[in-house]
């Protein structure tokens, strides 16, 4: 549908905080998107595509012990949230049937 944001535009994926990561494997043996990729040289996870990370999951940043493991704040996908909202209720007009039954209101059966 023409009301979502691309994937590509909502900036939610992990970072890494290289001096806090003991390079255990948790986050990489944990994402099942291929977020990450393993850096045998460093030893560590690499963010490498950043938007297979499910928009709003931070289920790795939990796994990981030495909480390396960062995402933007919720605030960011309240941004996106509301802006997909608005164009919604832009297709259809307050006036509309369909909008007085989404709202609940009378008279929308």
């Amino acid at each position: 549908m023409g009301y979502r944001v691309p994937r590509e535009q909502i900036p939610w994926y992990p970072t890494i905080d290289v001096e806090k990561c003991t390079g255990c494997r948790t986050c990489y043996e944990f994402c099942s998107h291929g977020t990450y990729e393993w850096d045998e040289e460093r030893g560590m996870p690499v963010v490498k595509n950043p938007f297979n990370c499910i928009v709003g999951c931070s289920s790795c940043a939990l796994q990981c012990p030495g909480e390396a493991i960062m995402f933007p704040p919720l605030s960011v996908l309240k941004q996106y949230r509301n802006q997909s909202h608005d164009a919604v209720w832009r297709l259809f007009p307050r006036d509309s049937r369909l909008h007085r039954r989404a709202m609940g209101a009378p008279g929308a059966g």
